[in-house]
């Protein structure tokens, strides 16, 4: 809250930010409908999924794409109550799953497993705080959510949820269903979905979780697996990044200048965390130049925003690729620069070594490595960057084929590049390679 003899550029800057938290989720899920751009296929499906008894639905696809959002978007617009989330975490068990579940649904502590209250009673002669004459005391106990052993139990805690709200129409979402790695907890979880379709019970779910397909994390029997909704969710389109944008401008009442709304879907590779973020950091630019407060955001407010979002994208993308730029120096950056170039998610090293040494020559700078690798060395320097120390940042997925195992990696070299002036080939395959001339630098 704003007290009386703040600074009016501290008033300013609170309402910018307050009107950024409106329509930017750089480090948030999206929860309304409105603000969740791209998606309408997936928001279909998941509605009709939500709407069918028996039927769960599981959102995979990359991280960073956007599944909880859709999860989240969609759950409140057909729950009457409030949606129930939880995070997976690798150590817990179905139990755990559960009374967690059924904790926060009825708004419970899920660690208490039994307390007492001490009630003094109301005896005697009072003055001021103390009871004279003492006064009996009385002992009340109370039992927290017990944890279920089984799916039949797991379904009893359940539907006293249900009836404690009213039979209202609601459901749970389970999030990061990749990081739970006891196979147990996803057999139970497979046969629970199984006796809710058969005992008719409206209880829903909705999984979200990292994979290429809904088998690579679900390892439940293959006659549960028919109960699941697969719903994939895919990188945004081109244009679902610019509505993202105007969606952005119209809320703040700034204009985004052409060019750097091109620029930021590039360079994005369609991760709706990179658009957020890169337009958060060139609006706060433009906020900070008051003189161009009039005036649509400038291609400099652009590249200081790129800077910043750059220092500020998740660590866990930023120690890896530091790690690997620095290995070989310029020429390791390079190399991965080569990797995220054009709309190829893997790449022959032929074809990793032919980008390579486009960028090499087009590249001007006096940190230019002097000499332009061949093949053979980039492919063991690949090598390297398949290993722990670089946390396997590559992987092979076939012979011959070089991938970045953290798709994300993919936009966060786009971005780097286009920190250090080079923007490199569209990733959109439907967009000519430098033939586009908003495109090109």
């Amino acid at each position: 809250m704003l007290t009386l003899g703040q600074p009016m550029a501290f008033r300013e800057a609170e309402e910018f930010q307050e009107g950024l938290n409106k329509v930017i989720y750089a480090s948030r899920a999206i929860t309304e409908l409105e603000h969740l751009k791209g998606r309408k296929c997936e928001t279909d499906a998941l509605t009709k999924a939500l709407l069918t008894p028996g039927r769960q639905p599981f959102i995979f696809g990359m991280r960073g794409a956007g599944k909880t959002s859709l999860a989240l978007s969609v759950s409140n617009e057909y729950s009457q109550a409030p949606v129930v989330q939880i995070t997976c975490a690798p150590q817990m068990k179905f139990g755990d799953i559960i009374r967690t579940l059924v904790a926060r649904a009825l708004t419970m502590d899920p660690l208490l497993s039994e307390q007492s209250v001490n009630i003094q009673a109301k005896a005697g002669l009072n003055v001021g705080f103390a009871n004279m004459h003492g006064g009996a005391l009385e002992t009340k106990s109370y039992r927290g959510v017990p944890t279920p052993n089984d799916p039949n139990e797991a379904l009893d805690l359940l539907k006293h949820v249900h009836v404690s709200k009213g039979s209202k129409r609601f459901c749970f979402v389970i999030d990061e269903f990749d990081q739970l790695i006891d196979q147990d907890a996803h057999l139970q979880l497979g046969l629970l979905a199984k006796l809710i379709a058969d005992s008719g019970a409206p209880i829903q779910f909705v999984f979200c979780g990292v994979a290429d397909n809904i088998q690579q994390i679900f390892k439940a029997h293959p006659s549960t697996l028919r109960l699941f909704e697969a719903i994939e969710v895919n990188r945004l389109s081109l244009q679902a990044c610019f509505e993202i944008m105007v969606d952005v401008e119209r809320a703040i009442g700034v204009e985004i200048e052409r060019e750097t709304k091109f620029r930021i879907a590039q360079i994005s590779d369609g991760f709706p965390y990179f658009i957020h973020l890169i337009v958060e950091k060139t609006l706060w630019e433009w906020f900070n130049d008051g003189i161009a407060r009039e005036r649509p955001t400038s291609p400099v407010h652009y590249e200081r925003g790129l800077t910043a979002a750059s220092i500020a994208a998740a660590p866990e993308l930023r120690e890896p690729y530091e790690k690997a730029a620095n290995k070989y120096a310029l020429d390791g950056e390079l190399i991965l620069w080569a990797m995220a170039t054009g709309h190829l998610l893997s790449k022959q090293i032929k074809v990793v070594s032919k980008d390579f040494v486009e960028l090499y020559d087009e590249y001007r700078s006096s940190s230019k490595p002097s000499l332009c690798l061949k093949q053979n060395q980039i492919s063991a320097r690949l090598a390297h960057f398949m290993k722990d120390q670089y946390g396997k940042m590559v992987v092979r997925p076939h012979r011959s084929y070089y991938a970045f195992a953290e798709k994300r990696m993919r936009g966060y070299a786009r971005l780097r590049a286009g920190l250090h002036g080079v923007h490199l080939r569209p990733d959109h395959p439907l967009i000519p390679d430098g033939r586009n001339p908003l495109m090109r630098a």
